[in-house]
């Protein structure tokens, strides 16, 4: 009877034993069965990995930008130098000297920055075959006048009467060595007359 007792008991123990692995076996299966959950990815913007960088416009030069000549910005008018004038596109040269020499208001041009052509190469219109101007050199005066510009094309004169066929107001073809020389102030600033208003470059005279 004992042993029937314990043979009954090895036989509930492996039945025991039998069904735990399948309710094991069955709740791995259903977790197999089950779809993944979701890996949240970086979210990648479609356009960053093609589109090129961008850069900052560029101006184009527009078609009809307008020419500059000397400080004129525009076409240049027909006036030539030593000729009277109140704004630089008047001038041929695109440049009104409007500082202390002479008073001012004439057409001149830079010396130091040359818009139309080297000033001593430049030739009368009406005498081409001849040398008619010259750079004089105002630098003696550029203190005392606060001068910007100190060296300016002028007229080679040969008399007062070509310089009154540009103004009334000049007075003097040069004003020292027989009118060889042009002065102001004391100072010479070019062997060579050009045309002057006396008033203006030796105003102790007057």
């Amino acid at each position: 009877m004992r042993t029937i007792w314990i043979a009954g008991l090895a036989l509930l123990a492996l039945a025991c034993t039998d069904r735990k692995p399948k309710a094991s076996s069955a709740r791995s299966a259903e977790r197999a069965a089950q779809p993944a959950a979701p890996v949240d990815a970086a979210p990648v913007d479609a356009t960053s990995a093609t589109a090129a960088p961008a850069t900052a416009p560029v101006d184009a030069a527009p078609a009809d930008a307008m020419p500059t000549v000397g400080q004129c910005v525009g076409e240049p008018g027909d006036k030539p130098i030593m000729a009277p004038c109140s704004t630089h596109c008047e001038c041929v040269t695109g440049f009104c000297y409007d500082e202390a020499f002479n008073g001012g208001g004439f057409c001149s041009m830079d010396c130091n920055a040359p818009s139309i052509g080297d000033c001593a190469e430049l030739r009368h219109p009406s005498k081409p075959q001849h040398q008619k101007y010259g750079c004089l050199r105002l630098d003696g005066m550029k203190v005392k006048h606060d001068l910007k510009t100190t060296r300016i094309c002028v007229l080679r004169c040969s008399g007062v009467d070509e310089c009154r066929g540009y103004s009334p107001r000049y007075d003097q073809c040069g004003n020292f060595s027989g009118g060889r020389g042009t002065q102001w102030g004391g100072f010479t600033l070019g062997l060579f007359g050009t045309c002057l208003v006396s008033s203006a470059v030796d105003p102790e005279r007057h």
